[in-house]
């Protein structure tokens, strides 16, 4: 009986080590989350969104990449205060290492982005600086987009285009866009400023949404509305916002409608 009962007891021992495990273990993860870093193997849009229905004027879209460590963000608490997210995939195909980009182009902070604000019910999409110097390139930067990005199901993907990297820009930016649809991209869009996009002749007629750069005249974190003859869906309008999770700025976005959030963030991937 005695030894029936010391076994009983280190079972229950055993036991209670388990539990206490697992509450530890739990509780480290909850706390790297809160750093800014993702479960090892974190569902990918599981969650349900907490943004289905949201005021624009108040909760902005935001814009991530390594220039916002991802280390210095609570996502939880970011989430509480934005709409959606767009999120830097790469920069071109190559470039110096350094800590906002990798040698291949790609951005060294991109998964944790996604996957933290993902695991918030924050609905994202993606965004690659295109600057290729020719069509080839330009296709080539477009498939090397849609493969890194893809497991993720961003809502839309959307070309950066801000620098005259080749001849005919316009070419190279229709094929980075016809591109990305071939391989299987259903909700693509451009960003630019609407001058540039002016003053390169570069058509947004193929694209499923525009998203333009304006700050107004003072860029001190407020809305200033842009007026343009071209149709659009989204405005970045400040990049020195401040939002409760991450102390320092952040880019901002406004969606022009209720209808332009739902077609942008709310739709098939």
């Amino acid at each position: 009986m005695q030894k029936r009962l010391n076994l009983k007891i280190l079972g229950l021992l055993l036991a209670s080590l388990v539990v206490l495990f697992g509450f530890l273990l739990w509780v480290r993860l909850s706390e790297k989350h809160e750093l800014g870093q993702p479960y090892e193997t974190l569902p990918v849009l599981k969650t349900e969104l907490r943004n289905s229905s949201v005021n624009l004027s108040e909760k902005p879209v935001i814009d991530l990449s390594a220039f916002q460590p991802y280390k210095s963000i609570n996502y939880s608490k970011l989430a509480n205060n934005i709409s959606g997210a767009v999120v830097r995939v790469q920069d071109g195909l190559s470039a110096k290492s350094s800590v906002y980009i990798n040698s291949d182009g790609s951005d060294p902070a991109f998964k944790y982005h996604i996957t933290g604000l993902q695991a918030e019910g924050i609905p994202v999409a993606v965004y690659a600086y295109a600057n290729g110097s020719s069509v080839a390139e330009m296709q080539k930067e477009a498939k090397t987009f849609y493969d890194r990005a893809k497991a993720y199901q961003p809502t839309f993907w959307w070309l950066d285009i801000e620098s005259v990297s080749m001849t005919n820009l316009n070419a190279g930016v229709e094929a980075f866009r016809a591109e990305l649809k071939t391989l299987g991209a259903k909700n693509i869009g451009i960003y630019s400023r609407d001058n540039f996009l002016t003053e390169n002749a570069i058509s947004t007629s193929k694209f499923d949404a525009v998203w333009l750069a304006f700050y107004g005249a003072t860029n001190d974190g407020s809305y200033t509305a842009l007026t343009s003859k071209r149709t659009f869906q989204m405005q970045q309008y400040t990049d020195q916002g401040k939002l409760s999770g991450y102390a320092s700025s952040v880019d901002m976005s406004r969606v022009l409608s209720d209808t332009d959030y739902k077609k942008l963030f709310l739709t098939n991937k």
